[in-house]
């Protein structure tokens, strides 16, 4: 097993860069998305979030639907040595608020019209949040000074490459990928702290009892803001060279 989430997904796209990783729904049909491709945007909102100043263990917040964006992000953050935390989509504009204020959140991602509008009442109580990047470029609109994600990182150079690079060098098993909020405690919901460590001794006992291969097509349901979810029909699919619907 690869010491990282990173190093797994670069040993898929050395091994089968042309092999379908994500088939997403653009509003009327599925359209595939090859590992080789898939890296290309990472590396392209990685070297966006270098531009925004985002540093390593800098928290970056998600507040998004189950979609290639949300993959994209994530594997962005983490080539940088940010820290993601995903909010359900359903989540009130308080509960939102809270966590950013909770987990101090530089950036913020948000995928709709309806998520912006939430944005936009609870920001100025967000003081740490300095850019928002927002995945539908006309609900960028509705926020003032906020950036689209499809042009984030696109004026980049071979400065920024290096920086990300160096970065994804520097990255070890028990670095911190991701803070998942839940209410499961009593109280306030807790932000649970897992690191690459985690997540790839879960992908590696289920493979242990589950029989994967680069044929196989995982169909994504539940949020990936949910541990189950993003560790089962996600990080797994990636380790072993799968597609996820």
């Amino acid at each position: 097993m690869p010491d990282t989430l990173l190093d797994a997904f670069a040993e898929t796209v050395e091994r089968v860069p042309s092999r379908e990783f994500i088939r997403h729904h653009d509003g009327s049909q599925f359209v595939a998305v090859t590992y080789s491709e898939f890296a290309h945007e990472v590396g392209r909102v990685a070297r966006g979030l270098v531009g925004l100043g985002v540093n390593p263990g800098d928290r970056v917040a998600l507040v998004s639907e189950n979609r290639i964006e949300w993959a994209i992000a994530d594997y962005a953050a983490m080539s940088v040595g940010a820290v993601t935390a995903p909010l359900y989509p359903t989540l009130p504009p308080s509960q939102i608020a809270y966590i950013l204020q909770d987990c101090g959140a530089r950036v913020m991602l948000a995928s709709t019209a309806e998520q912006v509008a939430k944005l936009s009442e609870i920001l100025p109580d967000c003081p740490t949040v300095e850019h928002v990047v927002v995945m539908e470029d006309d609900a960028a609109k509705g926020l003032q000074g906020a950036l689209t994600f499809s042009a984030l990182g696109n004026d980049a150079g071979d400065e920024r490459d290096a920086e990300v690079a160096a970065r994804r060098e520097n990255l070890t098993p028990d670095d911190t990928v991701t803070l998942i909020y839940t209410s499961g405690t009593t109280g306030a919901p807790k932000g649970v702290i897992l690191s690459h460590a985690n997540f790839l001794s879960n992908v590696a006992a289920g493979l242990q009892g589950l029989h994967i291969t680069e044929d196989d097509l995982f169909l994504s349901f539940l949020p990936l803001s949910h541990t189950l979810e993003r560790t089962v029909g996600y990080y797994m699919p990636i380790v072993t060279g799968a597609e996820v619907a």
